[in-house]
């Protein structure tokens, strides 16, 4: 069962938004703009192809965006989106979100959120891009598995209060927008002060995962395109492919 409203349509069950989206596209069903929701996820989907718990009472959804946008100011966009629905959250919750690099949300030191970008190109320019935004709303934390609970919150849990889910979707929504409206005239401001502010592990030891290697150091912040800076035994380190796997030093 599904219902639409402008560009928006919510599923009551499906295997992951992303994944519809693609199909979306390939069978020329898209547009710019077009929000596909899930009130559950079978298979969410996170980085590296892993799976993302998406219990009923989470936010999961991928927006499609089909415009001809220069690939070079796609550079950090990920990063860009994180931040400002970190802060965008914050301002409409009155809670203390949070990002760790590239593209997690973070709330009480534990990951409560994700974006995940499926980008293609044609030539120079943008093809399309699936930005899809997975947050653990209103469900209790015995939803996800043991490990998960190790690592992972919810709003609900951290709370102990509902939210509209409606309200936290538009907002994010408007701040998608607001950010690619940024990248489509190519005015991006510098976000390297604002990344210090939000990072959960800058300052801090950390431990990001390469695909062939892990390079541990200390986190100093963002090059302006969003890649991360590690501070190694040997010298700097900037890394544009990877993700942090590991924070020393969290304090609840």
């Amino acid at each position: 069962m599904t219902s639409t409203s402008g560009k928006i349509i919510v599923f009551d069950e499906i295997e992951s938004t992303q994944l519809l989206a693609k199909e979306y596209i390939k069978q020329g069903k898209s547009n710019h703009g077009l929000v596909i929701q899930a009130k559950k996820q079978i298979h969410g989907k996170g980085q590296l192809d892993r799976n993302w718990a998406s219990p009923s009472g989470g936010l999961w959804m991928s927006t499609i965006l089909q415009k001809k946008i220069p690939l070079k100011y796609f550079q950090g966009f990920s990063v860009r989106i994180g931040l400002a629905i970190s802060e965008s959250l914050e301002e409409l919750l009155d809670l203390p979100f949070r990002v760790k690099w590239p593209n997690d949300l973070f709330l009480k030191n534990k990951k409560v959120g994700g974006i995940l970008i499926d980008l293609s190109s044609q030539e120079i320019f943008l093809k399309h891009l699936i930005l899809g935004v997975g947050l653990n709303v209103n469900f209790k934390l015995s939803s996800l598995s043991d490990e998960l609970q190790e690592t992972a919150t919810t709003i609900y849990h951290e709370t102990e209060k509902e939210f509209s889910l409606e309200k936290i979707r538009d907002v994010i929504l408007s701040t998608q927008s607001a950010i690619v409206l940024q990248f489509e005239k190519g005015l991006l401001p510098n976000i390297t002060p604002l990344w210090k502010e939000r990072s959960v592990s800058y300052e801090s030891n950390v431990t990001v995962r390469l695909k062939e290697k892990l390079i541990e150091g200390i986190e100093k912040g963002i090059t302006p395109n969003g890649d991360l800076i590690i501070q190694t035994s040997t010298g700097e380190e900037i890394i544009s492919v990877g993700e942090i796997e590991q924070v020393i030093g969290f304090e609840d």
